[in-house]
C-alpha cells in the first residue's frame, strides 16, 4: 500500500541508526503524533558561518518539498 506524505513530521523521536555516510547518519525515527516510521538524516555541519546556515535552510526547504510531492510509503 502506498500513501502520500502530506505533512512533514515536526514532532518525532529518534530510533536506531540505519546507516552512516560521508555527510552524516540516517536514523529510523517515529512520528510522535501518528506512530508512523520515517528516516531522518542527521548532517554534520562543521561551521557556524552565515553561508552554511543559508545553505542548510534552502536544503531543508527542498527536502520538505520533495517529501510532500514524491515520497510514497
Amino acid at each position: 500500500m502506498m500513501f502520500a506524505a502530506s505533512v512533514t513530521p515536526r514532532n518525532w523521536k529518534k530510533g536506531r541508526i540505519l546507516g552512516v555516510g560521508g555527510f552524516g547518519q540516517v536514523f529510523l525515527c517515529y512520528d510522535v503524533e501518528t506512530g508512523r516510521e520515517l528516516a531522518v538524516k542527521q548532517v554534520h555541519v562543521f561551521s557556524n558561518s552565515e553561508h552554511i546556515s543559508k545553505v542548510m535552510k534552502i536544503t531543508a526547504e527542498r527536502i520538505d518539498a520533495f517529501v510532500r510531492h514524491y515520497v510514497r510509503y
